[in-house]
């Protein structure tokens, strides 16, 4: 019986030595973790907050990336983002950033005037529209929501009918067309450019326009604004 009870005994210190052991390092761990979080200086990660929030991922620029490609001058043109929700998937927004290949001046006919809704309301050569420095320019538009494009507006104030090609980049960069043409003078100015997109199955908020005026007696084609709609992503 005696021996019985030393097995018993024996068995009973293997399960709580363990246990014991397992709960000491336990402590030291949160201990540790504690001690180490209390030391975090926050103002360091407000810097690494701050740098993520500007960074421009391999595939997709960050909103904030590109927006700080826009001049603060900016504000003039009355050009922020703007967002309309039809229920609770449709999109139909425009853009919150651009760039260009070519443009006259970096704010006046800049691409920066086709941020944000249409402001250039009267046909004619006017500084709240973007224009190519010569006949030929490409336009690259950032859009606030990722989506899957369904239609496209390209309000041209100025000399309409000479965008030759719309494509959309995708999440992995791939290009898509959805639209091409050849340049054609339009009678209405301003114009609307009216592009729909039937059953894409790519996500993004990328546009990229190409004017070619080369061949037009009226001169450069500009851009006012650029309206994208989509099912959001």
């Amino acid at each position: 019986m005696f021996s019985r009870f030393r097995r018993s005994g024996q068995d009973l210190d293997s399960r709580i030595i363990p246990t014991l052991l397992g709960i000491v390092i336990l402590v030291a761990i949160v201990w540790v973790l504690s001690r180490g979080a209390g030391e975090v200086d926050t103002a360091v990660v407000q810097l690494t907050i701050d740098a993520a929030a500007t960074q421009t991922n391999v595939l997709i620029p960050t909103l904030a990336a590109r927006l700080t490609t826009t001049p603060p001058d900016a504000a003039l043109t009355d050009s922020a983002p703007t967002l309309s929700l039809g229920g609770r998937m449709a999109v139909d927004q425009f853009a919150a950033s651009a760039e260009a290949d070519s443009q006259i001046e970096p704010l006046d006919w800049g691409s920066v005037q086709v941020v944000g809704p249409p402001n250039t309301l009267d046909c004619g050569d006017f500084r709240t529209a973007w224009a190519p420095a010569t006949t030929t320019g490409k336009l690259t538009l950032y859009f606030p929501e990722l989506v899957r494009p369904t239609g496209v507006f390209v309000f041209q104030s100025f000399n309409p009918g000479y965008v030759t090609l719309i494509t959309f980049r995708d999440l992995y960069g791939e290009e898509h067309t959805l639209y091409q043409a050849a340049p054609q003078a339009t009678a209405t100015c301003p114009g609307t450019l009216v592009v729909a997109v039937e059953e894409s199955d790519y996500v993004g908020n990328t546009l990229i326009i190409y004017v070619d005026s080369t061949t037009s007696p009226g001169g450069r084609t500009e851009i006012d604004a650029v309206e994208l709609f989509g099912i959001r992503y």
